[in-house]
């Protein structure tokens, strides 16, 4: 059904709207330039497609698997990702406003270049992610896991990060991107190290 909807739309150059897609499985397909608005996908398994260019809006992902999909200048406004996979996803240069991530795991991800505005992201994993030169706007993070993350060029001014987990993560030299953020004081202790001072 899925496959079938995406390939009708395509044709007549239209958006899909207001359908629920449950269990249903693609993979590989060329999803380009297709706009998306309050559909809702639901158990899926939607693996290496290509979103380049699509538009999101009001959608829900709730236990589905994105893994290696490519989300290249995509735009998200409203959507909501919850109880997902999406290992190794490509989201270079994309924008979320005003989303909801949640129980999902971003690991082994590219968020480089994206805009994050107003959007949450809760309990969600970010384990050897790019999240480089990344813009956060009134941004939220509740216990999220930053392992191995590259945050070079991201500014955290602001951020609250003192219910995340940071560990071996890369920023630039003398750590400009964690000036202003707030951190708890075991992660005081993480970046102090970092920066070749001892805590006795």
């Amino acid at each position: 059904m899925l496959e079938r909807y995406i390939k009708e739309h395509k044709e007549s150059e239209t958006a899909m709207e207001q359908v629920t897609f449950e269990n249903e499985v693609i993979n590989g397909m060329d999803i380009t330039v297709q706009d998306f608005l309050a559909v809702r996908f639901i158990r899926c398994r939607i693996n290496n497609c290509d979103f380049t260019k699509c538009g999101f809006y009001q959608v829900l992902f709730d236990q589905c698997d994105l893994s290696n999909c490519k989300f290249h200048d995509t735009y998200w406004k409203g959507a909501v990702i919850t109880d997902c996979k999406g290992e190794g996803a490509n989201y270079l240069n994309s924008r979320f406003r005003e989303c909801m991530f949640k129980n999902t795991t971003f690991n082994y991800g590219i968020f480089t270049g994206t805009v994050w505005d107003k959007t949450t992201a809760d309990h969600c994993k970010f384990w050897e992610t790019s999240l480089t030169e990344v813009k956060f706007k009134k941004t939220k993070f509740n216990e999220a896991e930053f392992i191995k993350t590259d945050f070079w060029h991201t500014m955290l001014k602001g951020m609250d990060l003192s219910t995340c987990i940071l560990e071996g993560n890369t920023f630039s030299e003398s750590l400009p991107e964690l000036k202003g953020a707030k951190i708890n004081s075991y992660q005081a202790i993480y970046v102090l190290g970092m920066l070749g001072i001892e805590v006795l």
